[in-house]
């Protein structure tokens, strides 16, 4: 059995880039990934901040393995009649310039995988947690593939794969659905697989979702969560191992099946007044106690 190789979204823990890389370091990760640094969204750094952390992560034996962009999170389609008017919208615009400058750095840092999301549900936050994540009609999933391929191609163009994490506010939430759009797209767009995203998007738990989406994961996003109203769409997050997530179940899946490169932490959750370098260790402490008993 491969031995598991862990990681962290590096501001979960700080937005110092440093004590965050020296603590990933020490707790014996092998991989960062950059959504912000210096309290900054990666794509608006400049090249001298880019070579700065990828500086630090060489400093510390640690490599980028996905530039964590927000790419097509905000964007609302609903009201949109055919594929094409995605061309004429202006944030839809400012979001493929996004994507070039999350291709830059992606290059820049050693790695080919950029994050994508799958554009906003307009349904408002708190988002409802329905069964499978909730439908998505056939002219939206229509205007998905539509942008999705665009970007797909820009990415292929550059050397590089766009990786789908399942989101609650987004379309692709569940890994029911996630799967509908990366089987939509095509082969070459992959999943950041979020078992706990999956919970709070539509109480979808292992088996289920994961089954779908398996054969496409390039990384798995670790936190825990809690849906503590489902009709009043109130959720929490938690400290793995003490949510909802079935990680005991999910961690034995991953070992079975050799995915076992890239487990990222990513925390989110803050209790007590901690810190995200508390929460953080943490959840490290409660996914390697579950790790253990499941090996």
């Amino acid at each position: 059995m491969s031995a598991v190789r862990f990681g962290v979204v590096s501001d979960e823990i700080s937005n110092n880039v440093h004590r965050s890389l020296q603590l990933a370091s020490e707790w014996g990760m092998e991989y960062i990934e950059l959504n912000s640094v210096w309290n900054k969204s990666i794509t608006d750094i400049t090249d001298e901040e880019a070579e700065r952390v990828l500086n630090e992560a060489n400093q510390f034996g640690l490599r980028v393995h996905i530039v964590l962009i927000s790419f097509l999170k905000p964007i609302l389609i609903h009201e949109l009649n055919k594929s094409g008017e995605l061309d004429d919208l202006p944030e839809f615009k400012k979001h493929m310039a996004m994507l070039d400058r999350g291709l830059e750095l992606a290059q820049a840092f050693g790695t080919n995988l950029v994050r994508t999301f799958s554009f906003r549900r307009p349904e408002g936050d708190p988002y409802p947690i329905r069964d499978g994540g909730g439908e998505i009609p056939e002219r939206v999933m229509e205007i998905i593939r539509y942008g999705m391929r665009q970007a797909c191609d820009k990415a292929k163009s550059r050397g590089c794969l766009l990786a789908l994490e399942n989101v609650r506010s987004c379309y692709g939430n569940s890994g029911e659905n996630a799967a509908a759009i990366m089987n939509e797209v095509g082969d070459d767009l992959k999943a950041i697989w979020d078992p706990a995203n999956a919970l709070i998007a539509g109480g979808e738990v292992y088996p289920k979702g994961y089954e779908l989406v398996r054969d496409r994961i390039v990384d798995v996003h670790l936190k825990d969560a809690v849906i503590e109203d489902r009709e009043a769409k109130q959720t929490r997050w938690e400290c793995i191992g003490k949510g909802e997530t079935p990680y005991k179940e999910q961690f034995a899946a991953l070992l079975e099946d050799g995915l076992t490169e890239s487990w990222t932490l990513e925390t989110h959750f803050r209790s007590g007044g901690i810190d995200g370098e508390e929460a953080s260790r943490q959840s490290f402490a409660g996914m390697k106690s579950i790790l253990e008993s499941v090996q």
